[in-house]
């Protein structure tokens, strides 16, 4: 096993802290943000939750696309401003969103499943920091 952080997960942790990042400056989804930092820093310490957790964030962002695509289609006086406003797009805004969601959730996925990127987390860590 090398020590070497493998390329496409280097680039995946660098969205993740530039995201985060951008959150924290535009003071947008403070707590996501911070646990987007707190993954890109998770995945350079070698966490083997971290990976867990791609995989998760993985399924999540495919199935909000899913679930954006049903609430898209769904008309009530009563939703949420952020969805009048995305009801108001075109429908091909609307269905590049969507597809953005899922792609990207998809090449996370295949980031995640790629045998060296496994390899690069330990499952077990000492936490001792003096030896």
């Amino acid at each position: 096993m090398t020590d070497k952080m493998p390329p496409p997960l280097i680039l995946l942790a660098s969205v993740y802290g530039l995201l985060a990042a951008t959150g924290l400056f535009l003071q947008q989804a403070i707590i996501a943000s911070l646990l987007l930092a707190l993954l890109a820093v998770a995945i350079i310490g070698r966490q083997k939750s971290a990976w867990l957790l791609m995989m998760i964030m993985a399924v999540l962002l495919s199935l909000s696309g899913l679930a954006l695509a049903l609430l898209l289609n769904m008309s009530s006086e009563t939703s949420p401003d952020w969805l009048t406003a995305l009801q108001s797009w075109s429908l091909g805004q609307q269905f590049g969103l969507i597809c953005a969601l899922m792609l990207l959730g998809g090449i996370q996925g295949l980031v995640t499943m790629m045998p060296n990127v496994r390899l690069w987390f330990k499952p077990k860590m000492n936490f001792n920091i003096i030896q």
